[in-house]
């Protein structure tokens, strides 16, 4: 009879270290992160803060409020084109990353927090990249790629994991000049859009990016009208389907899309000085094309009036330098 109980238990435990990813759907965190994760990518964001504290409050050992943190500050800091949230960015990641640790050290078995530890070192490399340190980005984009490798060996069923592979190879793709020369790419973030928890937000971006990069615009198409119903608060969904419009020649549904999206801008809090200009530069854009030279001198001067409130970061340099050269 002991024999046989001690079997169930070691069973039972296997069982439970086997299941990590389906078993977080039951958790308190999970109810939490959902609501955040809704919010953040809303552009909510101080609301997503405010329940990201909520579950730092309840569970202050855990990685996962500290990760959502700091990518709630990446995402201002990516609308605004510039690094005015780093400081907090910074000290998230650095807590993320410490209790990842400590859980890994006390069970090296935890995937959850290995899964932290990896997606905390691709949100850095993310904010690196932003800045034009491409070397110290891959590199850190690695090692959260070897981990996600790691959980998907030791858990195939660890779906969120799958987001991080593709997204790695994604950027290793386009650093090598050759979009998905890796065949499972698409593949890796298509399991993480259709099965995982937390992760399939930034994996469908990273997909409408693959197919955007390519110039497949009906794909591209497809992917951002999902964004949009998703999260329809968002201004980039509405851009990227002004650019498709504009590769059909369908002038007035670019110009309809990018009015959308400026009324989604205006509402954002903080404002994004970065896609004012854009918005207001492709407005301008469209109506030249439409014959509407008004119109398109009106967009114009209102995408300059935002240049001088710009950041120094490579992308806000690229846009500032197209919106001096003009339509």
């Amino acid at each position: 009879m002991i024999i046989l109980l001690v079997f169930i238990l070691i069973f039972s435990i296997e069982q439970i270290e086997g299941n990590q990813h389906s078993q977080e759907k039951n958790s308190i965190r999970y109810k939490y992160l959902k609501s955040a994760l809704e919010k953040m990518h809303q552009k909510y964001y101080d609301e997503s803060l405010a329940v990201l504290d909520s579950l730092e409050n309840k569970f202050p050992d855990n990685p996962s409020a500290y990760f959502f943190k700091a990518m709630v500050y990446e995402m201002i800091m990516q609308d605004m084109e510039d690094n005015s949230k780093e400081k907090e960015f910074i000290a998230n990641v650095k807590k993320c990353q410490k209790f990842s640790n400590d859980n890994i050290y006390s069970n090296n078995k935890d995937l959850w927090a290995k899964y932290y530890l990896g997606s905390s070192y691709g949100l850095q490399a993310i904010h690196l990249a932003r800045n034009g340190a491409l070397i110290g980005a891959f590199r850190l984009a690695y090692k959260g790629y070897n981990l996600m490798k790691q959980i998907i060996d030791a858990e195939p069923e660890f779906y969120d994991a799958y987001g991080g592979m593709g997204m790695f190879l994604h950027w290793k793709d386009i650093g090598g000049g050759i979009l998905m020369k890796n065949t499972d790419t698409e593949k890796y973030l298509r399991t993480s859009i259709e099965k995982g928890l937390y992760s399939y937000p930034s994996s469908m971006f990273v997909l409408l990016d693959i197919y955007y990069q390519k110039k497949d615009f009906t794909k591209t198409e497809e992917v951002a009208k999902n964004i949009n119903k998703l999260f329809p608060r968002d201004p980039w969904p509405y851009y990227i389907l002004s650019i498709c419009s504009v590769s059909n020649n369908e002038i007035k549904s670019s110009i309809d899309y990018l009015n959308l999206g400026l009324n989604k801008v205006n509402e954002i809090k903080p404002i994004s000085n970065y896609n004012l200009a854009l918005f207001n530069f492709h407005l301008a854009k469209s109506y030249k094309t439409s014959g509407d030279v008004e119109n398109a001198d009106k967009y114009l001067k209102l995408s300059k009036t935002f240049l001088l409130k710009l950041s120094e970061i490579p992308e806000t340099k690229r846009l500032k330098k197209e919106i001096k050269e003009g339509i």
